[in-house]
């Protein structure tokens, strides 16, 4: 599934019109096991990808005024001192 239709069908899940909505309708959501377990079901049984930080990222992200984006979990991780 295309990122573009995965958030247009998160959204529609979570009853909001854009990401930045979401913060707060995931608060909700977290008391919400049926919505929790729809958002599981769209996103299939592999939790090896973090979809909504892929949202987040893509559409919230400030890139135009403060050329700002969040840093790749695989920087963050060759970074890290393991021991």
């Amino acid at each position: 599934m295309e990122l573009k239709e995965l958030t247009d069908r998160t959204l529609e899940l979570f009853g909001v019109t854009a990401p930045d909505q979401l913060g707060p309708a995931l608060f909700t959501a977290c008391r919400d096991h049926d919505k929790l377990r729809s958002f599981r079901n769209l996103i299939g049984r592999d939790l090896s990808v973090d979809w909504m930080q892929k949202i987040y990222q893509y559409y919230l992200a400030d890139r135009q005024e403060k050329k700002q984006d969040y840093t790749p979990a695989s920087i963050f991780y060759m970074g890290r001192k393991t021991g």
